[in-house]
């Protein structure tokens, strides 16, 4: 019983760790400020435990599989965030495409926390 949750948390934790560390070095590789990170992961931390606590409801859209079906949308909108960083890293006017890169990556790790 304890294994499961040890797995199930480092399962978790690994996926999350992994998508934070390619928004940061995306972030890193364009000079773009870090401040995005410091003000996405609260809101996201909100939007988890309101996610939290609507849950029953969610559950129950689609004729009970509403939480799989958000759940899938969810994470298929934050690898859209990552798809569409590599295409405006290859644009060869990086300063115009600085502000959308941060409002990706900040949408992207506020999204990320939802429970599974």
């Amino acid at each position: 019983m304890l294994l499961n949750a040890v797995i199930i948390i480092l399962r978790e934790v690994m996926e999350a760790s992994l998508i934070i560390s390619l928004f940061l070095a995306f972030s890193q590789r364009h000079r773009i400020n870090r401040f995005w990170l410091v003000s996405a992961l609260p809101v996201g931390l909100i939007s988890a435990i309101i996610y939290a606590m609507s849950i029953v409801t969610v559950s129950q859209w689609f004729d009970g599989v509403g939480q799989e079906i958000v759940n899938a949308t969810i994470h298929s909108l934050i690898y859209l965030m990552l798809l569409l960083l590599v295409v405006l890293s290859f644009q060869t006017e990086m300063q115009s495409y600085k502000k959308v890169m941060r409002c990706l990556m900040f949408i992207g790790v506020v999204l990320f926390p939802v429970p599974q």
